[in-house]
């Protein structure tokens, strides 16, 4: 499993949230994203939402398909982000760590 960890603004509360998306192989292949308070461990493990809880959305295979339920959220994924998940994708690239920049540019990335 790929992992993409980036702080975006939102229309919540806090003005802000964490993303954890990524790729994944099992149980099939797809993309997976989980929007949190923060990316502090607590917040990573109790998601405001995450597509594996969502029936519409938890077997994305198009980089572009969380798209509306982040836009009813008031967040935009930065394209830089997307490319890099398609690249996972279309590699088969597991065991990857990504953080980014708002901005959508790279911050650290590790294999």
């Amino acid at each position: 499993m790929s992992r993409h960890y980036i702080v975006l603004p939102a229309a919540l509360a806090a003005g802000s949230v964490g993303i954890v998306c990524g790729y994944d192989r099992a149980p099939f292949t797809h993309f997976f994203l989980n929007v949190s308070d923060s990316l502090s461990a607590e917040h990573i493990a109790e998601p405001v939402w995450a597509s594996m809880f969502d029936t519409h959305y938890d077997s994305v295979q198009c980089v572009n398909g969380f798209d509306a339920k982040l836009a009813s959220f008031g967040i935009t994924l930065p394209e830089t982000v997307k490319l890099s998940l398609q690249q996972d994708y279309d590699n088969d690239v597991v065991d990857r760590e990504v953080w980014w920049n708002s901005d959508g540019t790279e911050v650290d990335s590790g294999r």
